[in-house]
């Protein structure tokens, strides 16, 4: 008997369990549904999703778990499976509409996102069974050097400068009251530069931070903790910008992916503890920005902090910040459902919709504008994001809701590819951090993508820009020679 080296895999089981779980959402959902729930339509959804998961290897869930291509995928789990179940049991929400559509328009608008996930998920299995070039070459300006690092944490530093106080940072945080007024204050030139330089603090932090992870100095208990206070820092940075929570979360579930991937795999169940535990706070965070009594007020008074919790209506909150399908169908219903498309006109004001000076001509016409004015009947609240799905159908019909949801099946698989394949902890890191924002087109807006795009990634851009003229540092000559990571080979028994 002789002993030979194979190299094992270990199963990946996520696919099979992403199946069973939207099985059993969907049998719950529908011997507790009510009377006015989308019952057939989200049997389609689900039977879409079991299909392309059961029939199509390449579309299941892939390892390390908190990747691009599963991120995409969780949202489209929670728009087919998650949000009719919830529908279905707690009924059909009206949030800020002024009426809830019919049936057969919340139907068919459901109808549209199964189409969406489709075409999502076919862009991606095609470009997949292509023959994939390898990257050419590492970019190893990918290793954050001090300087730079340093660098970042001072022009961060200088946005808080431009707008706050020591003093008034801290009454910014700690009381609600101020930050209503701060929203309201005029914008100046300081102010803007602000905007566009606090987020080089979270991005400095994380580079340094990144560093130490790609030069393996440290032992794994001394990077989590550290990979923990810059957490910290970036809470602190994004909190900044009005208690926006989905800025908050992003580089969270960011760092995240990058401890996934370089310092140790996070199980699927401590995924799924974290996240909950993160949107039990951020379901706080969002009723105390609400309120107009101050963060000290909220920890002397346990009744207060109670209260904060139980006035929390998540079925509500759900349905809202998923764009349900009945606010798709409220606003496909006002415009006809596509009897007189745009032809891209209104899709392109959304796009510009955010852009100083840039976006102002385009903002009357856009379709935020227009989506809006329906809600509130007049143009000066705009507070609620356009689903995408409908900008697209009210732009090109069914063809633009599948061409468009192609492409982003087709950037999200180059996207996946790039960070399998990347060159560095904080590759791994900014590649989930745009893919964030850009699958914001899945569950909300496309006027979120460019704001966030334009907004808070000028430090990635400004990265790979010095990148062309930067030598490669010893870092990052060292990290473009590890070779690929291989399965780790397990010896078994074969007789002769």
């Amino acid at each position: 008997m002789r002993y030979s080296a194979r190299a094992t895999r270990r199963p990946n089981l996520s696919g099979w369990f992403i199946v069973f779980l939207a099985l059993a959402f969907l049998v719950l959902s529908v011997l507790s549904a009510t009377s006015d729930s989308p019952v057939y339509s989200a049997v389609v959804g689900a039977g879409a999703m079991l299909g392309m998961t059961l029939f199509i290897p390449v579309c299941r869930p892939r390892l390390p778990y908190l990747s691009p291509y599963n991120w995409a995928l969780a949202l489209f789990f929670l728009e087919l499976v998650i949000l009719p179940a919830n529908m279905m049991t707690a009924g059909i929400r009206r949030g800020v509409l002024p009426s809830i559509p019919s049936a057969p328009s919340i139907e068919y608008a459901y109808l549209l996102t199964v189409l969406a996930y489709v075409s999502f998920a076919a862009a991606y299995a095609v470009t997949a069974r292509r023959p994939r070039r390898r990257l050419r070459r590492v970019r190893t300006w990918w290793v954050m050097s001090k300087s730079l690092g340093v660098g970042y944490i001072g022009l961060g530093v200088l946005g808080f400068g431009l707008i706050f106080s020591a003093a008034s940072l801290l009454a910014y945080y700690a009381n609600p009251m101020n930050r209503v007024a701060d929203s309201r204050s005029a914008a100046t030139l300081a102010s803007a530069a602000s905007t566009f330089l606090r987020p080089f603090l979270a991005f400095g932090a994380v580079g340094l931070w990144c560093r130490s992870v790609d030069a393996k100095r440290l032992a794994r208990v001394p990077l989590l903790l550290s990979g923990m206070f810059c957490g910290f820092v970036m809470s602190v940075t994004f909190l900044s910008y009005g208690y926006n929570r989905a800025t908050v979360a992003a580089p969270l579930i960011c760092l995240a992916a990058t401890i996934g991937k370089y310092i140790k795999t996070l199980p699927l169940w401590f995924i799924a503890f974290a996240g909950a535990l993160l949107l039990t706070l951020l379901l706080f965070v969002g009723q105390y920005r609400d309120t107009r009594v101050g963060l000290t007020d909220v920890v002397g008074d346990r009744e207060l902090a109670a209260s904060l919790t139980s006035h929390v209506d998540v079925a509500d909150s759900l349905q809202i910040n998923s764009s349900a399908p009945q606010f798709t169908a409220y606003l496909l219903d006002a415009t006809e459902w596509g009897n007189h498309p745009s032809f891209g006109q209104s899709l392109f004001a959304t796009l510009m919709f955010t852009i100083p000076i840039l976006g102002k001509p385009w903002r009357a016409s856009s379709g935020v504008a227009l989506y809006n004015t329906l809600i509130y009947g007049n143009s000066r609240t705009i507070d609620q994001p356009v689903p995408f799905v409908a900008e697209l159908f009210m732009n090109f019909h069914v063809l633009g809701v599948i061409c468009g949801y192609a492409l982003l099946g087709y950037f999200i698989r180059h996207l996946q590819e790039h960070f399998e394949g990347s060159g560095g902890a904080l590759h791994a890191f900014s590649v989930q951090y745009v893919t964030i924002w850009l699958c914001y087109t899945i569950h909300s807006s496309c006027l979120v993508v460019t704001q966030m795009l334009v907004y808070f990634c000028p430090p990635i851009y400004v990265l790979i820009f010095l990148g062309y003229f930067r030598r490669p540092s010893r870092e990052g000559q060292r990290v473009a020679r590890v070779p690929e990571r291989l399965p780790r080979p397990t010896f078994q028994a074969t007789g002769e």
